[in-house]
């Protein structure tokens, strides 16, 4: 009978310290669980830090090409909005272009335009509101030729599609006559000459229109104005 005792009094010590492993154990897997998820906060934290640090580093460009200029070196004071990289995209390039508001009414996106002597391409996009700097519409064209570089100057010739119809007249441009702050023509009235202001208009060709200053019936100096002053004698042949 006490060995009996004896056997499940040790039995009972078993089990309680079996508990008290398992309980342990279980303590030990909580901690390990709550250190490694506090490990994995902080590694996305310093991940997201990472990230935000390498976001501020970051330049993005809005086209792939190639870094042609660096105009910036280590140690420059940079103002915002200073040019920090060049990027250029040898395979198409961007050509712009003016036109006055009398002109932009026969173009329309899509229209081809002569690039040079040979090569053409089509309007890319018209911008409806004119530029301060020029008081003309831009014109963009994009264009792929691989004897243009970055800068170059070329001319181009619009076809439009619908002829252009003014109100007023055009004369030749050898008759214009221009100045810094004003433009005139050499009128004649009772056969001696008169300076007469003009305002102008577009450009078309060899002649220009002419939007306010003179009449249709006037008499106008067409070639040869520059080496005459106003009040010289003239004969109307």
């Amino acid at each position: 009978m006490s060995e009996l005792n004896a056997s499940e009094s040790l039995a009972q010590k078993e089990v309680e310290a079996a508990k008290i492993t398992y309980e342990q154990s279980l303590s030990n897997s909580y901690l390990s669980s709550t250190q490694a998820r506090s490990s994995v906060s902080q590694s996305e934290g310093s991940f997201t830090q990472a990230r935000i640090n390498f976001e501020k580093l970051t330049i993005r460009s809005k086209i792939s090409g190639v870094i042609s200029q660096i105009p910036v070196k280590v140690g420059d004071e940079i103002n915002i909005g200073r040019n920090l990289v060049s990027i250029e995209n040898n395979e198409i390039y961007k050509i712009i272009s003016y036109v006055s508001a009398t002109q932009i009414q026969g173009l329309s996106v899509g229209d081809e335009i002569q690039i040079g002597a040979k090569s053409k391409d089509i309007i890319h996009s018209i911008s409806q509101n004119i530029d301060t700097v020029t008081g003309k519409h831009r014109i963009e064209i994009l264009h792929k030729n691989a004897f243009l570089s970055s800068g170059q100057i070329i001319p181009v010739q619009f076809t439009q599609k619908k002829e252009y119809q003014s109100q007023n007249f055009f004369l030749p441009l050898t008759s214009i006559h221009m100045k810094s702050a004003e433009s005139f023509v050499w009128k004649v009235e009772n056969n001696m000459l008169k300076k007469n202001i003009i305002q102008l208009g577009s450009i078309f060709g060899a002649d220009i229109e002419i939007i306010s200053g003179i009449t249709e019936n006037d008499k106008i100096v067409i070639e040869g104005g520059r080496m005459l002053k106003a009040e010289d004698q003239v004969t109307i042949r």
